[in-house]
């Protein structure tokens, strides 16, 4: 038996703690101390402490956390103990939520929707952002949640945090599951292109440096999804002018407005995410190089004796492929058995995850056939934004836009 002690003052990230905990290192029936000094903890660090106890914990051995009892006051009201299952005595009352900066929310396949909807709630309630920003940074929120739905084989936790005096919002996604590399090892695709351009030997594996590098270039992909979440994460943040963290396996990369640096860490068995906006600077996903321009009119040709679906009646959410597939098994079943059209009213959607929008709608047209689609579809009350990233995800998967099928 061994007792690991991390300490932790000062501000504390990710990294920081990450690099003093090497999970490997650790033994069943070992015990690891977290000793908390004056610091200042940040969303990455809440993910850090969560996703390493959790890991810790399933080697066998113990979890002590320790320090002034203000300090775990301050932790336990960001709801790790809770999180952890550490049944720890509350010496101060719990407000609600929506006022609450900094705290772990879960995420599974069957919280992802609260997740999202509380993580969004509280951005709409305290972070000072125009209506074209907020479905930015919305859209980011969505498809950074559904990476680990769709990816990560494992549940995962959101931290967010807004320092008004810095004009920051900091949100941070992490998980426990395959990792970045694991998931690309999938497409097998993807990995033979790399032995053919040369970036991998024959025999060696596809590095973690090399698949966050690949991470991030638009339509790289595992297989499971198209490649557009991360990349439109990195678009933003250089629009934004701020900053966006990545830690996976024993890599980790930066990007900032100018540049991004990958350097080798410590190994982490999972993924986080760390997004940095400065709320004083718009985004606009309008400019993005997932925003595909609307070019026709077609939308609002249809009969009133078509069945109209309202989306948001359907999904009630539109950020994750999970909802989409639903709507989209049910309208595969519907379209044989009906002879009038099928119209998608998007009226209300001000945001739409490319994800969503991919599983429903560029699904549709693959499997259907872009006549079939043309005949039997038509799409109405789309707003601007989504209409363009709408046009982007069916042309990524079919060849032509989605505008382009409604005007051949």
């Amino acid at each position: 038996m061994t007792e690991h002690k991390i300490r932790i003052h000062g501000d504390c990230n990710f990294y920081e703690i990450s690099r003093r905990v090497n999970v490997s290192d650790i033994g069943h029936d070992d015990t690891v101390i977290f000793n908390f000094g004056r610091c200042f903890i940040f969303p990455s660090a809440i993910n850090a402490i969560l996703l390493l106890s959790e890991q810790i914990h399933l080697k066998g051995a113990e979890v002590i956390f320790e320090g002034a009892d203000d300090i775990l006051d301050y932790i336990s009201r960001l709801d790790v103990f809770t999180a952890l299952g550490i049944d720890r005595p509350e010496g101060f009352r719990r407000r609600d939520r929506s006022h609450r900066f900094l705290c772990a929310t879960r995420i599974d396949k069957d919280l992802g929707n609260n997740a999202a909807h509380e993580i969004t709630d509280f951005i709409a309630r305290n972070v000072p952002t125009d209506p074209v920003s907020f479905a930015a940074i919305e859209w980011a929120v969505g498809e950074i949640i559904d990476n680990v739905e769709l990816h990560s084989k494992s549940h995962g936790y959101f931290c967010r945090q807004f320092y008004p005096r810095k004009h920051t919002l900091e949100l941070s996604v992490g998980d426990s599951g395959i990792g970045i590399r694991e998931a690309f090892l999938e497409n097998k695709d993807l990995i033979e292109e790399e032995l053919n351009s040369g970036n991998i030997a024959p025999g060696e594996e596809i590095s973690h440096k090399r698949s966050l590098e690949l991470a991030l270039i638009k339509g790289v992909t595992s297989g499971r999804g198209q490649g557009n979440g991360l990349f439109g994460c990195t678009e933003l943040i250089r629009q934004n002018q701020g900053l966006m963290q990545i830690w996976s396996g024993d890599a980790a990369r930066y990007i900032n407005p100018k540049s991004g640096t990958l350097r080798n860490v410590v190994f982490f068995q999972g993924t986080v995410v760390n997004l940095l906006f400065n709320t004083n600077n718009p985004i606009d996903m309008r400019k993005t190089r997932l925003y595909h321009e609307p070019i026709s009119t077609y939308i609002s040709s249809f009969d009133e004796a078509d069945n109209i679906m309202n989306i948001l009646d359907e999904c009630k959410q539109t950020k994750f492929r999970k909802d989409a597939a639903q709507l989209r098994n049910k309208i595969e079943l519907l379209v044989p058995m009906i002879d009038e059209k099928i119209v998608l009213d998007f009226v209300d959607v001000d945001t739409a995850g490319s994800s969503f929008l991919d599983e429903l709608v560029s699904k549709l047209v693959q499997s259907l056939g872009e006549a079939i689609f043309r005949e039997k579809f038509r799409v109405i009350n789309i707003d601007d934004q989504v209409h363009g990233l709408l046009n982007h995800v069916v042309n990524q998967r079919n060849g032509l836009s989605l505008d382009e099928i409604f005007t051949e």
